[in-house]
C-alpha cells in the first residue's frame, strides 16, 4: 500500500509547479495540436502572464500529492464570486488544473487531491465547484462525474475558413 499525503503548497513549492503542469500541457498539445500549444511555449506563457506569482501571492490555491514520499500530482483553484445576467450570484470554488504524473494514474490522487480542494473550498464561502474539461478527455470527465459533477452547460466551437 502506498503512502499517499495532501498538503498546501507553500511558496518554496512554486517551483515544482512548471514539472507537473508540463505533463498537463503535454498531454493537450499531444492530444490536439492544432489547438494547444506546446508545452515549452505554455510554459512561456506562464512566465509571460505572471502566472507563478498569482500562485506565489496565494491568489491561486495550490494542494499537492506526494505518495511515497514523490510528487505525484497537483490541484489548483480559485474562490470566485459569480454574478452573471441570467443566473443568480454565487460563489464559486473553481479548479484550474489537476495533474497526475502518468506513473501515479490509478492512485487515489486526483481523487484526494480533487476532495481537498473542494472542502477548502467550501470553509472558504464557495457553494458551487466549477471546472473546465476538454471533451477529449474522456477519462477525466469520468472521475469527475464519480465525484458528482455534471455538465452545466456544453461549449461548442467550429473553425471558420
Amino acid at each position: 500500500m502506498s503512502d499517499l499525503v495532501i498538503r498546501r503548497a507553500s511558496e518554496e513549492d512554486i517551483d515544482s509547479l512548471p514539472e507537473l503542469m508540463q505533463e498537463l500541457d503535454r498531454f493537450h498539445h499531444e492530444s490536439r495540436p492544432e489547438e494547444y500549444r506546446t508545452p515549452e511555449a505554455m510554459h512561456s506563457e506562464r512566465l509571460k502572464r505572471n502566472i507563478f506569482e498569482l500562485y506565489r501571492s496565494g491568489k491561486f490555491v495550490v494542494f499537492l500529492a506526494y505518495i511515497d514520499h514523490k510528487l505525484a500530482g497537483m490541484v489548483s483553484g480559485q474562490v470566485k464570486e459569480m454574478n452573471s445576467i441570467t443566473t443568480w450570484p454565487k460563489t464559486v470554488g473553481f479548479i484550474n488544473e489537476l495533474v497526475v504524473l502518468p506513473e501515479f494514474r490509478g492512485s487515489e490522487a486526483a481523487t484526494e487531491l480533487m476532495t481537498t480542494i473542494e472542502t477548502y473550498f467550501s470553509e472558504q464561502g464557495a457553494t458551487d465547484m466549477g471546472l473546465n474539461v476538454s471533451g477529449f478527455n474522456v477519462r477525466a470527465q469520468g472521475l469527475y462525474r464519480k465525484l458528482g459533477y455534471d455538465f452545466d452547460s456544453h461549449m461548442m466551437v467550429k473553425k471558420v475558413v
